[in-house]
């Protein structure tokens, strides 16, 4: 999904420098130039998404391989997750959910701050 530069470990860190070095710049832009408030709805609707709804999307998509894996080679597949696919998908639909309320509310922000 992101480009191969950002995806990229550090050999002794173990951990993807430059994308952490991006994000960190990204959220230090926003804390110097948005008022707190609108910070913290950013913050809120970034962690849902970036986090939470992502998390749960690449869950499924693991579950999927794994499943499709153990289909194709049953005697060599070795499971690597124990989860049942109804728990991502749950967390899929309630993301999705939290995320439609924070639209509609700033929506509604929006719609009744304009009168």
């Amino acid at each position: 999904m992101a480009p191969k530069g950002l995806a990229r470990v550090h050999q002794r860190l173990q951990a993807p420098i430059l994308a952490t070095v991006l994000v960190t710049i990204v959220v230090w832009l926003f804390a110097i130039a948005l008022p707190l408030l609108s910070l913290a709805k950013i913050t809120s609707f970034i962690i849902i998404i970036a986090v939470s709804l992502l998390i749960n999307i690449s869950l499924i998509k693991v579950l999927r391989k794994e499943a499709s894996n153990k289909a194709v080679d049953s005697q060599h597949s070795k499971k690597v997750l124990s989860i049942s696919m109804w728990i991502p998908i749950l967390g899929v639909v309630m993301c999705a959910m939290f995320l439609m309320v924070q639209i509609y509310q700033l929506f509604m922000q929006v719609q009744f701050s304009g009168d």
